[in-house]
This record gives C-alpha cells, structure tokens and sequence, in this order.
C-alpha cells in the first residue's frame, strides 16, 4: 500500500475528522482546518514510515499525538495559521450594507 492510499483510506472513513472532533472537542470551522493541516501533513511524510506505522497497527497513536502536538501546541503550525489569528482578530459588528 502507498501513503496516497492510507490516506485516501483515511479520508474515505473520515478517520482524522473524528479524532480531531473527540480530542479538541472544536467547532466546524476548526475542524475542518485542522483535518486538512493533518492530511497535508500525512501527504508530507516520509512513505517508508507512514507504511511502516500502518501495517504495524500504530498509525492511530500516531495520528492522536498529531492532532494534540497541533492543537495544545502554542508554537505549532496550527496555531500560527488558525488560532491566533483568531484570536487577535475581531469581528465586524457595526457594517452595514450599501443597499440598506
């Protein structure tokens, strides 16, 4: 098996979508940034290693570890690119639109 098919494999069974979801216990939008930072990641990895990990049965801890090093992490790449953003952004509340 090759690392595109584990993780076509992961994505068919939404793997990384419901871990996440149990770990971070996140809103929609999270989600989904971070499911995708992780498959880019898995797409990233050395091949020998991620084929390794999944005939050895141990792709799962792999991924846990992953997704909470990203999550929990203040210098992680998702904190960086999501969570802080977010954090030191604020939201429009007074616009109004042109045609109103």
């Amino acid at each position: 098996m090759t690392r595109k098919e584990i993780v076509e494999e992961l994505a068919e069974q939404r793997v990384v979508e419901q871990m996440v979801r149990v770990i971070c216990k996140v809103s929609a939008s999270y989600l989904k940034d971070l499911s995708q930072m992780i498959y880019v990641y898995l797409l990233e990895y050395d091949e020998d290693k991620l084929i390794t990990l999944y005939e050895e049965g141990s792709l799962r801890f792999f991924l846990v570890r992953i997704i909470k090093n990203q999550w929990h992490s203040d210098t992680s790449p998702f904190h960086y690119t999501y969570r802080k953003f977010s954090q030191n952004s604020n939201e429009l509340t007074d616009y109004e639109d042109e045609d109103t």
